[in-house]
């Protein structure tokens, strides 16, 4: 692993609490901003609960529509946070 994969993370950490601390909020985006981290974490359960590590191919549940449903729900968490 290199320097810099090792770094990613606190990295990551530092430019956020940077532009949490940058970040002017609006009133007016908490709520669509929370009904779209609500629909990342629901989308997000729904899938870890039809997953089934090592045993079979996932294919029903969220896993019909996308290939990584986890990942979907994580972005779409980010993205209600960052509204």
């Amino acid at each position: 692993m290199s320097p810099i994969q090792r770094l990613r993370v606190p990295l990551g950490l530092l430019f956020t609490a940077v532009l949490f601390l940058l970040a002017t909020p609006r009133p007016e985006f908490y709520w669509p901003g929370m009904m779209v981290a609500a629909m990342g974490s629901f989308t997000r359960l729904w899938a870890s609960g039809h997953l089934k590590k090592w045993q079979t191919l996932a294919c029903t549940g969220p896993y019909r529509w996308t290939r990584n449903p986890l990942y979907l729900g994580s972005f779409l968490a980010g993205l209600g946070f960052s509204i």
